[in-house]
């Protein structure tokens, strides 16, 4: 499918049941983040969440992008951030030029090992 004249707009609303990969002496727990990926390339990131298995995004969580041909899929990566290094959650894919075009769509999506993550997207032609 040609998808020159697109738009693709994603809401990361929130994930569930996380790994928690933090063995912080103080009872820390993941510190998570999403990192959206189309094509390999990074398209956004959402902010940190302190100490949240189950977090809740209300800001910077929404983002925009004009797919160009041979993009398909939207990776969504929730990673752990670390004062070293950062450690992936788990990921998801999404098809989403099976989408209909010019409605929302919610979707609930495992993140392979544990925990799921929920997403709005849409798709629309210019």
């Amino acid at each position: 499918p040609r998808l020159l004249e697109s738009t693709l707009q994603v809401r990361i609303l929130r994930a569930s049941s996380l790994r928690n990969t933090d063995t912080g002496l103080l009872g820390d727990v993941s510190d998570p983040y999403v990192i959206l990926r189309i094509g390999g390339d990074c398209i956004g990131r959402t902010p940190t969440i302190s100490n949240n298995l189950n977090p809740e995004w209300q800001t910077g969580n929404e983002f925009t992008v004009q797919p160009t041909d041979g993009d398909y899929e939207l990776q969504l990566e929730v990673m752990n951030s670390n004062f070293g290094r950062d450690d992936t959650l788990g990921a998801a894919g999404l098809i989403f030029w099976e989408l209909p075009l010019g409605a929302w769509r919610h979707c609930r999506l495992p993140l392979g090992g544990q925990g799921e993550i929920e997403v709005e997207v849409r798709l629309d032609r210019s």
